[in-house]
C-alpha cells in the first residue's frame, strides 16, 4: 500500500479544488474533459454529487485523484452513481484508483446504498478490468452522438402529420415516461433533469386532438440533448431540428443512448449525427 497516499471524503475540499483536480486528470482522456468551473459545477448537481460520500486521495494536503458519487433515493432504496474517477497523471500506476474504488464501496455500503451505477468507455480496458474485479457487472452499451448544427439544419424533413410545438415543463416528465424509446441513463433521468431545469428549455409537441406526441428538454447553451421522448419518427425529426435551430452552439450532442433503443440511434443518423464515444454501463450491488 502507498503509504504517501491518504484516503477520505471531499467534504473539506472546496469546488475549485475539485475542479483544478478534474481538468487535470482527465487532460488525457479520450474525451474532452476541459469544463470551465460553472459547467463542472452544472455536472455536479445533475448528478447528484454527495461530497461526504464522495471520496478524494490526497499527497501532502493535496488532491491527486478522486471518485465523484452521486446518491438518490429510488424504489429500492439508495442508488449511488460514480460520475467521474481519475488520477494525476504522476500518481498512475501505484494502485491509487484501485484504492479508491473499494474505499468508496465501502463507504457508500456503510450509508446504506444497495447499488452502485457508472459508466465506462468501453475502449478503456484497464478501466473495465478494474471496475470487473471490483465485482461490477456490464447492463448495457451506451453510445455519445454529435452533429454539426448547420448540417441539421440543412436536411428537409417531410412531415405529413399535423403538429404543433408548445412550450413544455418539468411537469410533463411524468406525463411523458409513456413516449419514452429507452431508460434514460442517470444523467438524463427525470431527477437529474430537474435538477437543473433552470439551465434546460423544455418543448412538447402535440397532434390535432392535443396529445402530447413527443417532448425534449436540452441546453441551449451548450447544445447538449437531454431528453428527447416519442415514439414517432417524424416527431424526432422535427424537435431535433427545432433544437438545433435554437440552440446557441455548433454542435449538438445527446450523450448515452441505448444501442438498443429501436428508435433514437436511426433518427439521429438520418440527420447526420454520428457516434463519437461508445460507453459501457455497469452495476455493483452492494448488499
Amino acid at each position: 500500500m502507498d503509504t504517501e497516499i491518504a484516503l477520505s471524503s471531499l467534504s473539506d475540499c472546496l469546488p475549485e479544488e475539485l475542479h483544478r483536480c478534474f481538468v487535470r486528470a482527465f487532460g488525457d482522456y479520450a474525451v474532452p474533459m476541459d469544463l470551465p468551473l460553472e459547467q463542472f459545477g452544472t455536472m455536479l448537481v445533475r448528478n447528484g454529487f454527495d461530497a461526504d460520500l464522495s471520496v478524494g486521495a490526497f499527497h501532502d494536503g493535496q488532491l491527486v485523484g478522486f471518485v465523484f458519487n452521486g446518491v438518490r433515493d429510488n424504489i429500492s432504496g439508495k442508488l449511488a452513481y460514480d460520475s467521474g474517477t481519475a488520477v494525476l497523471p504522476r500518481f498512475r500506476g501505484r494502485g491509487i484508483a484501485t484504492r479508491l474504488v473499494r474505499y468508496s464501496m465501502d463507504r457508500l455500503a456503510q450509508a446504506g446504498v444497495y447499488g452502485y451505477v457508472l459508466e465506462c468507455i468501453a475502449s478503456n480496458e484497464t478501466a473495465l478490468e478494474l471496475y470487473r474485479k471490483s465485482g461490477f457487472r456490464q447492463t448495457r452499451h451506451l453510445d455519445c452522438w454529435q452533429a454539426e448544427t448547420e448540417t441539421l439544419l440543412s436536411h428537409r424533413i417531410d412531415v405529413r402529420s399535423q403538429y404543433q410545438f408548445e412550450p413544455g415543463s418539468t411537469e410533463e416528465l411524468d406525463m411523458a415516461q409513456g413516449i419514452l424509446s429507452s431508460y434514460p441513463s442517470w444523467q438524463n433521468s427525470d431527477i437529474a433533469i430537474k435538477r437543473i431545469a433552470s439551465r434546460l428549455r423544455f418543448i412538447k409537441l402535440t397532434d390535432v386532438r392535443h396529445r402530447i406526441i413527443g417532448f425534449a428538454a436540452w441546453e441551449p447553451t451548450s447544445g447538449t440533448i437531454s431528453r428527447l421522448a416519442t415514439w414517432d419518427i417524424d416527431a424526432a425529426l422535427l424537435m431535433l431540428q427545432y433544437m438545433a435551430h435554437h440552440s446557441e452552439t455548433d454542435r449538438m450532442r445527446m450523450m448515452n443512448v441505448d444501442t438498443e433503443d429501436r428508435l433514437l440511434p436511426s433518427v439521429l443518423e438520418e440527420l447526420g449525427f454520428s457516434v463519437f464515444v461508445n460507453q459501457v454501463e455497469m452495476l455493483k450491488l452492494l448488499h
